[in-house]
């Protein structure tokens, strides 16, 4: 740019060489990087010289003899992370190098949460002038705790429905907590339909609410104020299974919100049995030498008539 206009023309700066000899050579001539790294300098004398490293108000002195070629280490963390781009001074008392350094910070990933309500759907029916109560469930399945955690509902059910609690405090990461939903029916028949919200910052989830009133209804034995296994996003852990993560307890079951995994049979039993053999077979050898140990030895008949017993 020249003069707030796009230009074409070529950039030309004079460079003049004089007949002195630097002291020291160094490569690279400038820096971008986003880790340690290192600058190499070589001593062009034909005698010992010293170069004094300075970065970000540290020195520190280095040798090197005639021809000798050192590398110099850098560390990020020397940087300031709120300067990016910075310079490197090389010098001795003839030279001094300038070294333009970019350093790219890597950012620390920040932990999030993820806000769950389980199930995204519930339908409910009931019958006129009467109420019931409703379980849902709220997860943070993210790797940072939430924190003022709000529920609401929509306009349509706020006559209707009613939630315990509204408002979470904290929630953390890889936890669940429950949401009591109390439903209240009017005295006609009508079906209703709206939303349960959970909302923390920027996270939102959502539970639709579906409800039918019918009069005289009879809800059969089986309901439940919890929801099913699936319904939560989970899985009943079958036979010698166990679960490796949270459970919660739903209308199926006891609920594995983690990973079903076969349970190893313990060595125990095995480890029982052999000491019990193990014990039997030396009981067995005892009560043999016991009862055999005292037997009489066979009767000598010349010993007897010499008078011997």
């Amino acid at each position: 740019m020249k003069a707030g206009s796009i230009s074409e023309e070529n950039l030309v700066k004079n460079f003049t060489i004089n007949e002195n000899l630097a002291d020291f050579l160094i490569e690279p001539g400038f820096i971008v990087t986003d880790k340690d790294f290192f600058i190499k300098a070589q001593n062009l004398q034909d005698y010992k010289i010293t170069i004094s490293k300075e970065v970000n108000n540290l020195s520190e002195n280095l040798t090197l003899k005639s021809g000798e070629t050192k590398k110099i280490n850098f560390e990020i963390k020397d940087f300031p992370e709120n300067l990016t781009f910075s310079f490197i001074e090389l010098s001795t008392d003839n030279l001094k190098y300038n070294i333009p350094v970019y350093i790219i910070f890597k950012e620390t990933p920040e932990k999030k949460g993820n806000l769950i309500l389980k199930p995204s759907e519930l339908n409910v029916s009931l019958s006129t002038n009467s109420n019931i109560t409703r379980i849902i469930y709220l997860f943070n399945d993210g790797q940072g705790t939430l924190e003022n955690i709000s529920l609401s509902i929509s306009d349509s059910l706020l006559p209707y429905v009613f939630l315990f609690p509204e408002k979470i405090e904290k929630l953390d990461e890889n936890s669940s907590t429950i949401i009591k939903l109390q439903i209240n029916s009017s005295n006609k028949e009508e079906k209703l339909e709206g939303q349960i919200t959970a909302k923390t910052n920027e996270l939102y989830s959502y539970t639709t609410l579906f409800i039918n009133i019918i009069k005289d209804f009879v809800p059969s034995e089986k309901e439940s104020i919890f929801p099913t296994c699936g319904e939560i996003g989970g899985k009943i852990c079958e036979g010698e299974e166990i679960c490796e993560g949270k459970t919660e307890n739903t209308k199926d079951g006891v609920c594995c919100l983690g990973t079903c995994v076969k349970k190893e049979k313990s060595p125990i039993g095995r480890i029982i049995a052999i000491i019990l053999v193990v014990g039997i077979i030396a009981l067995l050898i005892w009560f043999y030498k016991k009862k055999y140990k005292g037997a009489k030895k066979e009767v000598n008949l010349l010993e007897i008539v010499k008078g011997k017993k």
